[in-house]
Parts: structure tokens; sequence; C-alpha cells
């Protein structure tokens, strides 16, 4: 039954990222939409699909509200990274997400990815909703064209944790 009740809320995540993409006007390539965690053989942790999936949510949600233009790709990268102590456990989980859109729009979804509701809205950045917050691993940005200087192509690794006892 687990199984069942996370597919459809997965599927009702997908289906919800596709009319707020469609309400703000920003294009979601297929691959972010097969990038979405699921339940198949190969993952490490099942335990962990729920944390993935509000990780997958908060950092689309987070380019969206942004007002990037396109979203491209995105892959939940399995990790049995791990840290232990006498508390507990914290899980790594990497995701790696490419975007195009206005540079200054790019620098809002940068800013934003660390960050709480209540921080976002101390910092006047868009969003507000309530999200697991997300950690800058890795960055490659570059100009998308030479004709359109302001518009940056960028592929971003980014790492939540996930806390278990």
């Amino acid at each position: 039954f687990q199984l069942v009740d996370y597919e459809n809320e997965r599927g009702k995540e997908l289906d919800e990222l596709a009319v707020i993409a469609k309400k703000a006007g920003v294009a979601v390539d297929p691959p972010v939409y097969a990038g979405f965690p699921a339940h198949t053989t190969g993952v490490l942790q099942p335990s962990l699909l729920w944390a993935e999936l509000a990780m997958v949510d908060g950092l689309l949600r987070t380019a969206i509200d942004c007002r990037v233009q396109a979203l491209h790709t995105l892959e939940v990268q399995s990790s049995p990274a791990v840290t232990g102590s006498a508390a507990g456990i914290l899980s790594e989980i990497p995701m790696l997400f490419e975007f195009t859109g206005p540079g200054s729009n790019v620098v809002n979804v940068l800013q934003s990815l660390p960050l709480r509701a209540d921080e976002l809205k101390g910092a006047g950045l868009p969003g507000g909703q309530e999200r697991p917050p997300l950690f800058i691993d890795r960055i490659l940005m570059k100009k998308q064209t030479p004709e359109k200087v302001d518009e940056v192509r960028v592929l971003v690794r980014v790492v939540g944790f996930v806390f278990q006892e």
C-alpha cells in the first residue's frame, strides 16, 4: 500500500507541476518529468522516496517561482552516502538540475535554495511555501547565445539531507 500511496502522490505532483509551470510561462522538457523519483528495483533506499519527492517538488517550484524560462533535465542520484552518529543517520540526496533563464532570475533561484519560507520573505525573494532546504554542491553556468546577453543555462548539483533515527 505504501508504494501505491507514493505513486499516487508522485502522479499528483507531476500534474501540479505541469499546471503551475504553464501558468508561469515556464517550459518543462520531458526529461524533467522522467527525473521524478520512482520506485524501481534500482532504488537503494526506498524509505527515502518521500523525502526525494519533497525535495524535487521544492526545487522545481523554486525555479518556477523565480520565473526561469525553461526546465531541461532533472536527475535524482541514488546515494548510499550516510553519516552515522549516536543520534541517528544523515542521508544525502543529490540531484542534478538543468534550467535556463535570465541572469537575475537564475541568481534568485540559487539564493533561494537553502532558505526556509520565512527567510525567503525576509530576503525579498519569490516563493514562500515550506520546502526542504537544498545546498549547492556544484554549478556550471554559461551564456545561452551571444545574441541573448542576459540568458544563461545552468547545470547545478544540489544536495538535500534527511535525518533518520
